[in-house]
């Protein structure tokens, strides 16, 4: 579609009170608002427009919502663009040059100029080519003629480090806002949002699943209602935890298939591994909590458990070994129940030699100290001496071996439990929470009255 087509006020898009889990970004664009509404006022004490917005933030936090909502509420044409929507000056192709737009952007001054996901327009001659004729016009454009005429460049990317330090400088994207993931309690509004006219179970806890729903954006969890909404009214049931937690699990692995292809030796590793992991997490104390444990064949997973993380991410170095026990949870429970193990530990066995590697090499908890290793590449990358790599190579093998000692000594001590529970799982193909932790708070009560009656 032509640029000038879309030059429009967005009288059907949303505004900010439309908009769920933003409510820091949107107190910032207020003042844009209020500054444009009453320009006089705020330049009496030398206070302008800012002449570009950044905002940046990984996908689906709600950046290019934002701006439409931005552009609604300043009730002024909006004229957004992306990558191969402009050309360059001189050079045949559809589309308007740089140049004109922002002329076509002045003519209906006060406007906003949006270009969405700045990194690719910038790189028009292709991936990681970035078009510095196209640049250097657009620096041109913040800093010259149109600077006065109220046309405002608002940008988004999902990596500011892409950006070129010569748009970030005052002047050009002199306003940067971080768009971040929802907190619990916004992951809880947008719940009650979405799901305000469906019927709702009566034992459903909106915080519960707002817990479980941890890194998932806004987008996300709409997405995810909406499945959950269309499942209920299948079923002709109130929507409940187990199908908004059944939707999440479609969304992240695929659909689950009805026809069983597995054989009963198969399903039954499958069991023991999952319910490895779950046993080595629960008696680390791991720094997550387990949401539900599966073996439901899906599209995209033999089998999972669910965690849900703590809101902060300093963890130490004792929780990072745990986590790497837990990683390889699954892989002490197959060497325990079959004296070896599958192809199904390869992605386990990857996460825990990445986790190791970030201790030794980035982290500095392992004996080497508290010294970067930049061994992955790039522009900071040192030569590495031979008995370098020697010592960092033995230092990741010590917490892997350490890591996997301590989930074999679990697995071995509560062998008979993790038999127990993977024979439920596979009649019930998922345990929640609330199941798991019945098995394994029980066994431990009847093995505190058998050490009390002897």
């Amino acid at each position: 579609m032509p640029i000038d087509n879309h030059a429009q006020a967005q009288a059907d898009q949303p505004y900010f009170k439309d908009i769920i889990g933003l409510e820091e970004e949107i107190e910032e664009l207020r003042m844009v608002v209020d500054i444009l509404a009453s320009p006089e006022a705020y330049a009496r004490h030398g206070v302008t427009l800012p002449k570009g917005i950044l905002m940046h933030g990984q996908p689906g936090t709600g950046k290019t919502l934002m701006v439409r909502a931005l552009a609604n509420e300043m009730k002024i044409p909006f004229y957004p663009v992306s990558s191969g929507h402009v050309k360059q000056s001189g050079k045949k192709g559809s589309g308007l040059t740089l140049e004109a737009l922002f002329e076509k952007a002045a003519s209906t001054a006060p406007s906003v100029i949006l270009i969405d996901e700045l990194d690719s327009f910038l790189e028009q001659h292709g991936p990681m080519q970035r078009n510095d004729v196209l640049l250097n016009q657009l620096l041109t454009l913040m800093d010259g003629f149109y600077q006065n005429k109220q046309v405002m460049v608002i940008a988004t990317t999902n990596d500011i480090r892409s950006i070129p330090h010569s748009l970030l400088r005052p002047g050009r994207f002199d306003r940067k806002i971080q768009f971040d993931l929802p907190s619990l309690r916004q992951r809880k509004d947008a719940l009650k949002t979405f799901l305000r006219y469906t019927e709702q179970d009566e034992y459903i806890s909106l915080e519960r699943i707002a817990h479980m729903l941890e890194f998932t954006t806004i987008a996300e969890i709409k997405h995810i209602v909406s499945e959950s909404i269309l499942t209920a009214i299948k079923s002709k049931t109130p929507v409940k935890e187990e199908t908004l937690l059944d939707a999440y699990d479609r969304y992240q692995l695929g659909i689950t298939k009805k026809e069983e292809t597995r054989t009963p030796t198969q399903i039954k590793r499958i069991a023991v591994h999952e319910v490895g992991h779950a046993m080595v997490h629960y008696q680390l104390g791991c720094f997550e909590t387990i949401a539900r444990i599966s073996i439901a064949r899906k599209t995209g997973s033999k089998g999972h458990v669910r965690m849900v993380a703590r809101s902060y991410m300093d963890y130490t170095q004792t929780d990072l070994l745990h986590k790497i026990a837990s990683f390889l949870g699954g892989y002490a429970a197959e060497q325990a129940f079959y004296q070896e193990t599958s192809t199904g530990a390869a992605h386990d066995i990857e996460r825990a030699s990445t986790l190791a590697k970030d201790m030794v090499t980035e982290l500095g908890m392992s004996p080497l100290g508290p010294r970067r290793y930049p061994i992955s590449g790039g522009f900071d990358a040192e030569q590495l001496s031979n008995e370098a790599i020697v010592q960092i190579e033995q230092a990741v093998q010590d917490i892997l071996d350490k890591a996997l000692n301590k989930a074999q000594t679990i697995i071995y001590e509560q062998y008979d439990l993790i038999e127990h529970i993977s024979t439920v799982l596979i009649e019930k193909k998922v345990l929640t929470n609330q199941d798991f932790l019945m098995f394994v708070e029980n066994t431990s009560a009847e093995s505190n009255n058998k050490a009390s009656i002897t």
